[in-house]
């Protein structure tokens, strides 16, 4: 489990799970999970590049 969204380590991983939109109250949903591939597709991903 990592905590960063650096693209180097997300490319590197088996699974992502993009939580957000933001941080604090507004936060915490799952925006977007998959393999990497599917998280730089995801519309509501700040993530995603």
């Amino acid at each position: 489990m990592a905590t960063r969204s650096s693209s180097s380590s997300m490319t590197c991983a088996f699974w992502v799970v993009d939580l957000g939109p933001v941080a604090g109250e507004d936060g915490g949903r799952v925006i977007a999970r998959g393999i990497p591939c599917e998280i730089a597709d995801a519309k509501d991903s700040l993530t995603a590049p």
